[in-house]
């Protein structure tokens, strides 16, 4: 006879429903097993999301720091910029490398004999590879940041009075690629040509923007089709 239960949790109160059958015991313990083996491996999506959130949210945050500054105001927030900006910068990029290139082995080892799953995995990052410029240069980033530590950026903050009462506050942090090319010589032939064509600032936002919404969207939703 079984001695497992089942009970309902409701705002703090338990309330048994009923006994278990020693075939649903086991049909649980094997489907908890799948949930926490997916929920190991979804953790990955989750921390570049969180990173991304993260990045976007101490931006925000800055910007609206420097709103509340008056113009004649000496003081300055924004003395741990790089270092909070560059620790948060990094931690997407590595999660976002890493949540890739799991992925990618994880299709790998799931896929049948044809090689379907990974073959259409190629097909996609390819695609990105040749179409987006964020996803080859962010790539590329990494291993800048590996070799060179964090990558020069530059911030410009500014404020303007639209009409009265009402402040506009821009935060602006860009790249510059001549600086990069300079501390680095291994952006590879594909990179290079496209990174001299962007302006010679060009914004870290919209590449971390177009990379995150090819994980969050493109990737992702292969992954929840395996």
């Amino acid at each position: 006879m079984s001695t497992s239960e089942l009970f309902r949790l409701t705002e703090g109160n338990i309330k048994s429903l009923r006994l278990l059958s020693p075939i649903e015991v086991d049909s649980i313990i094997s489907n908890c097993s799948k949930l926490i083996a997916f929920q190991r491996h979804h953790a990955l999506i989750e921390y570049v999301i969180y990173n991304y959130n993260s990045l976007n949210d101490f931006f925000v945050k800055k910007a609206m720091e420097y709103t509340s500054i008056e113009l004649n105001d000496l003081g300055y927030p924004f003395d741990n910029l790089l270092l909070e900006s560059n620790a948060l910068i990094f931690n997407f990029l590595t999660s976002a490398r890493t949540f890739i290139d799991h992925m990618q082995a994880n299709i790998h080892k799931s896929d049948d004999e044809k090689g379907t799953k990974i073959s259409f995995f190629k097909e996609i990052t390819a695609h990105e590879f040749d179409s987006k410029f964020s996803y080859k240069f962010m790539g590329k980033l990494r291993n800048y940041v590996q070799h060179c530590g964090m990558p020069p950026i530059n911030y410009n903050i500014s404020k303007n009075y639209e009409e009265i009462n009402i402040l506009s506050t821009t935060l602006n942090a860009m790249f510059n690629w001549d600086a990069l090319l300079k501390e680095y010589d291994s952006w590879g032939s594909h990179v290079i040509p496209q990174l001299k064509a962007q302006t010679p600032e060009f914004s870290v936002f919209i590449v971390m923007n177009e990379l995150h919404l090819f994980i969050d969207q493109g990737l992702y939703n292969i992954y929840k089709a395996r």
